[in-house]
């Protein structure tokens, strides 16, 4: 049996690819232009670029097939009107998502300090 897949060690485009392909997503994902460090500062993404349309709907597919995420980062990615209807039912399915980063917004789920 393999061991799992550090996504965050990757490059963005290895980490995009991966998390694309995983057969079991992470409970974070990071594919914004910045992310959120361990002590709470927003780093930039190194070789950041923005999901085409077909990455999004994978990316969808891949959420709405596993509903496990906790933490999802996609800030920086440009998602318009279209991409939020591609994302509207994946996002409802994670019934465990307690952050959603998008344009650099944050929405919370649940009691804070829970």
């Amino acid at each position: 049996m393999s061991s799992p897949v550090d996504f965050d060690a990757l490059s963005y485009a290895q980490r995009l690819q991966a998390l694309l392909r995983a057969q079991r997503l992470p409970d974070v994902i990071n594919l914004g232009s910045y992310n959120l460090s361990c002590d709470g500062q927003w780093v930039q993404q190194d070789g950041f670029v923005r999901m085409t349309e077909e990455q999004l709907q994978q990316l969808a597919r891949q959420l709405e097939a596993q509903p496990n995420v906790k933490y999802l980062n996609l800030n920086g990615n440009g998602i318009g009107p279209d991409g939020m209807r591609v994302l509207a039912t994946p996002l409802a399915m994670l019934t465990n998502l307690d952050s959603l980063f998008l344009q650099c917004m944050l929405l919370q789920f649940g009691a804070f300090g829970a």
